[in-house]
């Protein structure tokens, strides 16, 4: 998958400078900066904290970008920097658990984005979609279809945005994808910019999305997707 993911980027050299902040020249950057990178992108943990397979995995990650950025280069041999100084402008991609600033906004504000919340609802239901409540996350459910379902239900979590509304078209891909299996789409109000007086724990959302395949689809294997924030919930399940 990394192999295809690196083939289909284009140009390699932007696409990893992108991640740094001030973008920086690639040969600017260490091996130790892209593990790291690459460490909380694809493990979800420092680069320290790997066991010894995932360090071998993730230095052939690291040696099949340093390849495309040569072949995109004319060739030429391209490594990075085996200096073990960091920059010091990290990688833009860090761990959920580092310490986020916020802010609240006029109370107005909550009032569009609750409208525009009850808007997605609203549509949802013309979908077809039900409401339940799991441990206090609302579960937008749309049930398998036992004649024409052929592959796996799928649970959708978003990103931090103004709720489901910008997300109904990929609802409908994931509808079509899930061949009439279902699909689960968990509403997480903190990362909708609404009002919310208690933000429940890492535990307490991953148990809400084990009990939503469970009552939802009889715990039967689903494919999870994610978008943006949404990745980071799911890799604590």
């Amino acid at each position: 998958l990394w192999h295809r993911i690196v083939r289909e980027t284009g140009d390699t050299a932007a696409f990893v400078s992108r991640w740094f902040r001030g973008q920086p020249n690639v040969r600017e950057l260490t091996t130790r900066d892209v593990e790291e990178w690459l460490a909380h992108s694809l493990f979800d943990t420092d680069r320290e904290a790997l066991r010894t397979h995932e360090r071998d995995e993730l230095k052939q990650y690291v040696v099949m970008l340093e390849e495309s950025i040569a072949e995109s280069c004319d060739k030429k041999p391209f490594e990075f920097s085996a200096a073990e100084k960091r920059r010091e402008n990290r990688h833009m991609n860090l761990p959920p658990w580092s310490p986020y600033h916020w802010r609240s906004l006029p109370l107005a504000w909550y009032a569009v984005s609750a409208g525009l919340d009850e808007l997605a609802a609203q549509t949802m239901y013309q979908r077809g979609f039900r409401l339940e409540t799991i441990r206090g996350f609302r579960i937008f459910v749309k049930q398998r279809d036992a004649a024409r379902a052929t592959g796996p239900p799928v649970v959708f979590v978003h990103g931090i945005g103004v709720g489901l509304l910008p997300y109904l078209p990929l609802l409908e891909d994931l509808e079509a994808m899930s061949h009439g299996s279902g699909v689960a789409v968990i509403e997480i109000p903190y990362l909708s910019m609404r009002l919310t007086m208690r933000i429940p724990s890492m535990h307490e959302t991953t148990e809400a999305l084990r009990e939503v395949v469970a009552r939802c689809f009889e715990g039967r294997q689903v494919f999870f997707v994610g978008q943006s924030y949404g990745n980071f919930v799911l890799t604590w399940t």
